[in-house]
């Protein structure tokens, strides 16, 4: 299958704006990275938007270790990288079909719950922080809750906004031809 120009186009605004999204300055964890991977799901394809979260991820981490000094890859990595593209493949799946728009939300806020979970997991596992018992699991979930707190806050905020943006710029005749063409 060719690409045309305006595919390319598509694929690297998507990129461009999810590395935005990780790198504008924000509260820790109130970011509109896991929301525009949700709206990234149900806008390109499954393998689409894999490649795409992977690609800003990557890109933004190494813009993030030549700017502050972070470690390109470090432990976290692997769940971190999942754990989006988890979202990425889920939302591709969920949001295809017909739904109520509060189940998106639903959505939205038990996927950011399971990220949670999840990168607390390979926070607990790799980092070394915590001791490798019930005990050192409890005391990283405890000390994840701000993060988890704003993540939900985050997921509040910015999916209505996309995907009510989304849903008034499919319905207006002039946009309609961005959204049905967008990412294909």
């Amino acid at each position: 299958m060719q690409r045309t120009a305006s595919s390319w186009q598509s694929l690297l605004f998507w990129v461009i704006l999810l590395c935005c999204a990780r790198l504008v300055p924000h509260w820790p964890n109130f970011s509109p990275y896991a929301s525009l991977v949700l709206l990234l799901g149900c806008q390109l394809s499954k393998r689409q938007a894999v490649l795409m979260t992977l690609a800003s991820l990557l890109l933004s981490d190494w813009l993030l270790a030549l700017c502050a000094g972070y470690e390109v890859i470090g432990s976290w990595s692997l769940f971190t990288y999942t754990g989006f593209v988890a979202m990425a493949l889920g939302s591709a799946c969920v949001f295809k079909q017909k739904m109520p728009r509060w189940r998106i939300v639903g959505y939205a806020l038990g996927s950011t719950f399971v990220y949670w979970l999840w990168t607390n997991f390979g926070t607990w596992l790799a980092s070394g922080l915590y001791a490798h018992s019930l005990a050192g699991w409890s005391a990283c979930l405890v000390a994840g809750l701000p993060f988890l707190q704003n993540s939900l806050l985050a997921a509040l905020v910015f999916v209505p906004c996309y995907f009510g943006s989304l849903y008034f710029l499919s319905r207006n005749r002039l946009f309609r031809w961005s959204i049905h063409s967008f990412g294909h």
